[in-house]
């Protein structure tokens, strides 16, 4: 199957949410599972892929119900939320309000997109944002409130890799383009918010995949990257490996062809 994303055609600095139903919560095929599950097994002895802080036992018995509902593949009835999270192919977050406090309670996250779960839990919707570059917190209590009731929602977040792999742990050193062995996928984080009204929390569902690069349109990711400012540049760990990667870009489209002499330099 297909990854389902809106990358296709086209790229965009900012994720824009998309209400779904709850029928396209899951999108896992039977056939992904084992990689998924070998990646997870793969990832336990080498991160801390559970955090936890706050989350009541109420919470935990609505994330393990929803996914027993709603997976479209069978799941041990009698397993735990711990044990369920290493069996199935996306990870999760909970976020809980109380009090008007908000902050991540609850994380199973075995291949985060360079960020670290335990330097995240316990803080806030805000707190957690304020590294993502151009993104507007002001309405954040807004955002928090619609997380839990409303949805729900679709979005989608997008990553160069320079190398094929799906657990961006910040542990691992990220490898830098090189346009001598050009190496380039996109990592796409398919990201679900499911809300938990009675219980004041948001459920975060994350799905990776990668996108090879004759999937790439080489011609839009060149556009974004010029576009981008040197904070959005860091945030996709495009400081070094932006320049390189826009000019391999420009030769792969031709681009490179019509720049005036004084350009190249």
């Amino acid at each position: 199957m297909a990854t389902p994303h809106p990358y296709r055609n086209g790229f965009s600095v900012l994720p824009n949410l998309r209400r779904i139903g709850v029928d396209e919560v899951f999108q896992t095929t039977a056939d992904e599972l084992p990689k998924f599950r070998k990646l997870k097994q793969e990832a336990m002895p080498l991160q801390q892929w559970h955090v936890e802080q706050d989350c009541s036992e109420e919470i935990v018995a609505a994330v393990r119900e929803f996914f027993l509902e709603h997976s479209p593949h069978p799941l041990d009835r009698n397993g735990t939320l711990t044990e369920l999270s290493q069996s199935v192919a996306e990870d999760f977050i909970v976020h809980r309000r109380q009090n008007e406090k908000d902050w991540m309670a609850l994380g199973y996250v075995f291949l985060p997109s360079q960020w670290w779960p335990e330097q995240q839990i316990g803080k806030s919707f805000r707190e957690v944002h304020e590294v993502v570059p151009g993104m507007d917190l002001t309405a954040s209590e807004k955002l928090v409130h619609a997380m839990i009731h409303s949805g729900p929602f679709e979005r989608f977040l997008w990553s160069p890799l320079f190398e094929e792999r799906l657990n961006c742990h910040p542990r691992f050193p990220r490898a830098e383009f090189d346009p001598e062995n050009p190496v380039l996928f996109m990592k796409i984080e398919r990201q679900v918010l499911v809300g938990f009204p009675k219980l004041e929390a948001s459920l975060f569902i994350l799905k990776q995949s990668l996108i090879s690069c004759d999937e790439i349109d080489h011609s839009a990711l060149l556009k974004t990257i010029r576009s981008m400012t040197p904070e959005q540049l860091a945030y996709k760990g495009l400081t070094i490996s932006g320049p390189k990667l826009c000019e391999w870009l420009e030769r792969q489209t031709g681009e490179w062809h019509q720049r005036r002499p004084e350009d190249i330099g």
